[in-house]
């Protein structure tokens, strides 16, 4: 009953809380796991969720993997999972831009080029990575991932950025280019697509709330168990998991937000 297959949801954002976060790797897993949930809904009940209401939000979450959330948990995903990946991601973007040649000081033009690029998006209200590329030359510069091993390639940074602008809570996904099962998103910056900037918790009381909302849906459950769905390391998922922790947590969930009962 708790996951909503033996009592349907209300509606496609109930069907999401139902199981804390939809799987989105593949955008037609999105809408198939919602419509299993909601009896009678179509397709357009969950782009409405997505792009009109913007009542459910995507975004890259635990395990590195993309889920469909609740708005209301958006800000609870990125503080206690994204975030905690943004400084290992721009090393590596940084020793990018520094092995091609295109700054001494990779760290400095990575910033100004995300800034450029943000400015960018403004402006334009949302774009596709071959748009935002077309209008901000840094985009268009190209480093090497894997230097010396057998999986070497030349990419693009644009990709490079926009994960990373993404992971700051800068930008989100929009609209999908294609048909409701395109990987292929517009972006927009997530002060103008949400009506306001993520307001993240701690990490420790996202952590906390994170862990308190997965123990409701699928608990009772084990460390292990909660160490493979956050993919945390196991001192974080234990803090998390610690009674005290979760009953101490000073965050609430944004007005007008239905959060599951425990």
């Amino acid at each position: 009953m708790r996951h909503a297959l033996a009592v349907p949801a209300g509606d496609v954002v109930g069907a999401a809380r139902a199981v804390v976060a939809l799987h989105a790797t593949d955008p037609a897993s999105v809408v198939l796991s919602a419509l299993a949930r909601v009896p009678g809904a179509g397709v357009g009940a969950v782009q409405d969720a997505l792009y009109a209401d913007r009542s459910l939000v995507r975004l890259l979450g635990m395990r590195r993997t993309v889920f469909v959330v609740p708005r209301e948990l958006a800000p609870v995903v990125q503080a206690s999972s994204t975030r905690a990946l943004l400084p290992g991601e721009r090393r590596k973007v940084v020793a990018m831009v520094e092995q091609a040649g295109l700054a001494p000081d990779g760290a400095a033009w990575l910033r100004a080029l995300e800034d450029e690029t943000v400015a960018a998006l403004r402006d334009r209200g949302e774009a596709t990575a071959a748009q935002l590329s077309a209008a901000v030359a840094g985009l268009r510069a190209e480093g090497v991932v894997a230097p010396g091993t057998r999986n070497q390639a030349t990419v693009r940074l644009s990709t490079r950025v926009l994960f990373l602008l993404a992971m700051d809570g800068r930008i989100v996904r929009g609209r999908p280019a294609g048909s409701w099962i395109s990987s292929q998103y517009r972006w927009s910056c997530a002060e103008d697509w949400l009506g306001a900037p993520l307001d993240e918790p701690p990490a420790e009381v996202a952590r906390a709330e994170l862990v308190r909302r997965w123990l409701a849906r699928f608990g009772p459950g084990t460390v292990e168990d909660l160490r493979w769905w956050t993919g945390w390391g196991l001192g974080d998922v234990r803090r998390a998991a610690a009674p005290r922790a979760r009953w101490r947590s000073t965050w609430t969930a944004p007005r007008g937000s239905c959060c599951p009962a425990t």
